[in-house]
């Protein structure tokens, strides 16, 4: 009797944790990769450096949507970060199709120009295949009879 508690309660278990796995969210984040450099071009000084990150909605308002700051470690002026880490994205922060990244080191004024953001090619793929209208879409094999949405015959 103590084996079949144990194994229900095992599999309950289980089922529950594969049961968020399976509802588990992209995460909330952006890995960005850059080079600090000087005026001349010039890599800078290994070392750690204070930078400020804020997207906007366009390429010249002062006012962020987002933002957060870091101390970078930053070699042969090359760094990487993760974005939304700190500070996370608010949930309709890329719901519009045009954000722009700030950079700001230390009290110096931000970089200019500031960097589009843009997909990548399978995020862009990933938005137009989970959608219904993709779905949907003359050739994909999908047929829509009123009631019913099935595969046909491709």
């Amino acid at each position: 009797m103590k084996d079949m508690v144990r194994l229900a309660v095992t599999l309950t278990i289980t089922v529950l944790a594969l049961a968020l796995l399976a509802t588990a969210d992209v995460p909330q984040m952006i890995n960005y990769q850059g080079r600090l450099t000087d005026s001349t071009g010039v890599s800078v000084p290994d070392g750690n450096y204070s930078v400020t990150f804020r997207i906007y909605e366009d390429s010249v308002t002062t006012d962020s949507l987002w933002g957060e700051g870091r101390l970078l470690t930053v070699k042969d002026g090359l760094f990487s970060v993760i974005l939304g880490s700190i500070v996370p994205f608010s949930e309709g922060l890329f719901s519009d199709s045009n954000r722009w990244l700030g950079i700001q080191v230390g009290l110096d004024p931000e970089i200019s120009p500031r960097t589009k953001l843009t997909s990548v090619a399978y995020a862009y793929h990933a938005l137009r295949s989970d959608t219904a209208g993709f779905a949907l879409s003359p050739g994909n094999g999908w047929v829509d009879d009123g009631a019913v949405v099935r595969l046909g015959a491709c």
